[in-house]
């Protein structure tokens, strides 16, 4: 189905509370298999924002829900806007659910 590749940065330590930071996140969803992940010419997402992580994790903790804006992309999802929602869920996996538009593109 594809990958994700991301970066966090560490923006502030101890807030909004103690033992709490805020992490500014860069996240691509590259769509498809095999070769075209790889190529450089696969659909993407590019989703980008801030939010709390508990301090002790690299994560957002286990039950909490992320909400970040989509800025863009490219192939089949090139201008696209919108937001995605990423849940870490109980079992320790991910569900990451996107609501976005394409301009130019009817559904």
């Amino acid at each position: 189905m594809g990958r994700l590749d991301a970066t966090l940065t560490t923006t502030s330590v101890d807030y909004p509370g103690v033992g709490d930071e805020v992490r500014m996140g860069n996240l691509f969803f590259v769509f498809g298999s095999g070769e075209l992940n790889f190529a450089g010419s696969a659909d993407q997402l590019l989703v980008a924002g801030s939010g709390f992580y508990p301090g002790i994790s690299s994560t957002i903790a286990t039950g909490a829900t992320l909400v970040r804006p989509i800025i863009g992309g490219s192939g089949q999802y090139s201008g696209a806007i919108g937001s995605a929602t990423s849940e870490h869920l109980a079992n320790g996996s991910w569900r990451h659910t996107f609501d976005f538009l394409v301009p130019g593109v009817r559904v």
